[in-house]
């Protein structure tokens, strides 16, 4: 299941609405809605999204604060720190929660039915964010239960991580360059995207 190109058009469209001003702030799988039998996806459920000043890095809405459903979270938005309304909510974010959304749709999804009774989603659901951001830590960290074709796009979420732990910030200026980075990992050719971003 490799339908990357196919989600290329989809990812810049959010990526534009995030430009424009519009933060989406609840990328989810429950939130996308895919035709049946295509790779015709249309992100919805708005209800938590957030207007922003077109150009502006980040909405007027912070952290953790009740934005997003946690199993889809970005690593970041589920710290202390985040928790504590300290960390700004970052286009990255959403992108992260894409790939958690791919995840949770190849490990949980078999012939169109859901199964949350599946490592490690099934003990996510019951744990709260400090815990979740510790699980998600250590998959990222480890690589575990990641299926080897989506490995490439979670070690772009490690090395910003990393990085971050090491001190070097990666302010929002950053974030076209992590998208591009996805993109890479999806093995989508760089003329296809670069003028975009």
């Amino acid at each position: 299941m490799n339908s990357f190109p196919s989600l290329l058009t989809h990812q810049l469209v959010h990526r534009l609405l995030w430009v424009i001003g519009i933060a989406h702030c609840d990328v989810s799988f429950q939130n996308i809605m895919i035709k049946p039998g295509t790779m015709i996806g249309v992100l919805n459920d708005f209800d938590l999204a957030s207007v922003m000043q077109r150009g502006a890095t980040s909405p007027p809405k912070i952290g953790y604060r009740g934005i997003g459903t946690p199993l889809f979270m970005a690593v970041n938005l589920l710290s202390k720190k985040a928790l504590r309304s300290e960390v700004p909510r970052l286009y990255r974010h959403d992108l992260e929660s894409f790939a958690w959304v791919l995840l949770y749709g190849s490990l949980c999804v078999k012939d169109g039915k859901e199964n949350l009774d599946v490592e490690p989603f099934r003990d996510w659901v019951s744990i709260d964010s400090s815990q979740l951001y510790n699980a998600k830590t250590t998959l990222v960290q480890k690589f575990m239960e990641i299926p080897e074709w989506l490995i490439p796009t979670f070690r772009v979420w490690f090395e910003v991580a990393y990085k971050s732990n090491l001190g070097n910030v990666l302010g929002p200026e950053h974030d076209p360059i992590i998208l591009g980075s996805v993109l890479r990992a999806w093995g989508i050719d760089k003329e296809d995207w670069e003028d975009f971003i």
